[in-house]
């Protein structure tokens, strides 16, 4: 005697048992419901952080999770799996042998967005992810200085304002205020400084 057991779309395991003439049988049979294939739709990639200093030093990590086309997380590695930054460098990827995926992304010196996009299997994956590299600490050896005016009269009333343009140690424009900026003058007065909070102190 034979029947079909057609799987259903949840993972799980199908317990089989049966009767004959009415009278159960003394044995039974277990099928396991499994996730299928990994597929691109619905495999997921993520990131540790979403911003990292742009230092040329700082990582994220990206993780691809592998998915069946239902939806079910896959236990299993073995995937080809490609990883692409549209700024910053990837190491090796790691193949935990769980469905999970990952490689370390560095930053460079630049600020910007890190664009992640991913293969699996030959497929581009739907899902993708960003890392943003944001200016490190505020370094006076790159800060700016500048003056609304090369001249004044010397009438004890004119006036240029003076600006001060907060960047990190390679050049990057700080956006937030908070430092605490000092001016001196050998000649003239100056008032008092203030803070734009962009970065931007005059």
């Amino acid at each position: 005697y034979t029947a079909v057991l057609t799987s259903t779309t949840t993972t799980g395991t199908a317990h089989v048992t049966g009767t004959i003439n009415g009278t159960p049988l003394s044995e039974s049979v277990f099928v396991d419901f499994v996730p299928g294939p990994p597929s691109a739709a619905t495999t997921r990639i993520d990131r540790s952080a979403s911003k990292i200093v742009a230092d040329g030093s700082s990582t994220a990590t990206i993780t691809v999770q592998a998915f069946d086309a239902n939806g079910f997380r896959i236990q299993t590695g073995g995937s080809g799996v490609t990883l692409q930054t549209t700024r910053g460098v990837f190491d090796t990827i790691t193949d935990h042998g769980n469905g999970k995926y990952t490689a370390v992304l560095t930053s460079t010196t630049t600020t910007g967005t890190a664009h992640v996009t991913g293969v699996i299997n030959g497929n581009a994956i739907t899902s993708s992810t960003g890392v943003d590299f944001v200016p490190g600490p505020v370094a006076g050896s790159a800060t700016i200085m500048d003056r609304g005016a090369r001249t004044l009269p010397a009438n004890g009333t004119s006036s240029a304002t003076i600006t001060v343009l907060a960047r990190d140690q390679f050049g990057n424009d700080v956006k937030v205020g908070g430092a605490t900026v000092v001016l001196q003058t050998t000649r003239g007065t100056l008032g008092t400084v203030t803070d734009l909070g962009t970065g931007k102190y005059t």
